[in-house]
C-alpha cells in the first residue's frame, strides 16, 4: 500500500562564516516526511535583500527578477519530478529528488 506524504521546499540564507556586505548563498531544504536534503540554488544575494517571509529576494531589478525566477523554477520543477516519482514508488526520500 502506497503512502502519502508531503513535500515541502523552503528556501533560505547560508549566513555562517559570511563577512558583513557580502552576498550570501541562497539554498533549499527539501523535506517529506520529516526527512529532508540541503541543495544549492547556485544564487547568492546580500542579506539585506532577502525577505524571510516571502523566502524571496526584495527589489525590481533584473538581477532580482532571475534570482527569484531561478528560485520559482527550482521550486516547479522539484514539485513536478515529485509527482512523477510518487505514483511509481512507495516512498520517496528527498535526497532522491535532488540528486535527480
Amino acid at each position: 500500500m502506497k503512502k502519502h506524504s508531503k513535500l515541502s521546499i523552503l528556501f533560505w540564507l547560508w549566513k555562517s562564516k559570511v563577512k558583513k556586505g557580502e552576498k550570501v548563498p541562497i539554498y533549499a531544504r527539501i523535506t517529506i516526511d520529516s526527512q529532508s536534503a540541503e541543495m544549492s540554488t547556485s544564487r547568492k544575494v546580500l542579506p539585506e535583500f532577502w525577505d524571510n517571509e516571502t523566502k524571496t529576494v526584495i527589489g525590481k531589478s533584473a538581477e532580482v527578477k532571475r534570482i527569484n525566477s531561478h528560485l520559482k523554477e527550482i521550486e516547479v520543477d522539484l514539485e513536478r519530478l515529485y509527482n512523477v516519482l510518487q505514483p511509481r514508488y512507495d516512498q520517496i526520500d528527498p535526497s532522491l529528488l535532488k540528486l535527480l
